[in-house]
């Protein structure tokens, strides 16, 4: 505080909630500890005189915890926030892509529409205080076309996948036979040797995410 001259310090009745006068006695006294956000006064009294000063206290909004979404189609995915009290949600300036924020004033709002994969913020502001929650977006992989193999001379063949991105190739169970994954971290490896006529399944694995391509 910052009065002036001699007296005590007292709260207001009627304040939104309590809080801790640190030296009744000091006019520069600290007040700390308030328990809700909104417009207190002190009062300042010297012998029957009085003076009234205000502390406004805003609250630091909450976010929320972090949410993620996995084996987003992209452009797509949805997380919902959970933040708490009132405020408006904006885009964190950085993201490795845009969203869609459907509706900015709601602290349980949904976020759609992610463009790419990586980790985005968003930020929960009441006045000029501010809470970022994050959103960790990761993408469904793509294993490609499925693929032919024709007229093939058993066991012999070979196919050349084309996946994009990041990932690891497996055979799927339950395959007609076997066949050999030349590089299994490759996205266009070759699959040969096939040992027997039917349509296989492979499996471009990233993370928790997978997809499938077939080669008959």
């Amino acid at each position: 505080m910052a009065a002036t001259g001699t007296g005590t310090w007292s709260p207001f009745v009627g304040n939104p909630g309590s809080a801790t006068i640190t030296t009744t006695s000091s006019p520069t006294t600290t007040i700390t500890s308030f328990t809700i956000a909104g417009v207190y006064s002190f009062i300042w009294t010297n012998g029957a005189c009085t003076d009234t000063a205000t502390v406004t206290v805003t609250a630091k909004p909450n976010a929320g915890p972090d949410q993620s979404v996995t084996c987003a189609v992209l452009p797509g995915g949805s997380a919902t926030m959970a933040a708490t009290g009132t405020g408006t949600w904006t885009a964190q300036a950085g993201n490795p892509g845009t969203a869609t924020i459907t509706t900015a004033g709601s602290p349980n709002t949904t976020i759609t529409t992610f463009s790419a994969a990586g980790t985005y913020g968003f930020v929960w502001t009441n006045g000029t205080c501010t809470d970022t929650a994050t959103v960790t977006v990761t993408a469904k992989p793509n294993a490609g076309p499925d693929q032919s193999v024709t007229c093939v001379v058993l066991p012999g063949g070979s196919a050349t996948m084309a996946a994009t991105g990041t990932g690891t190739w497996t055979a799927q169970a339950g395959n007609p036979g076997s066949a050999t994954i030349t590089t299994a971290g490759s996205p266009t490896t070759t699959i040969t040797t096939f040992s027997a006529a039917g349509t296989y399944g492979f499996v471009w694995t990233n993370g928790s995410c997978t997809d499938t391509a077939t080669v008959t």
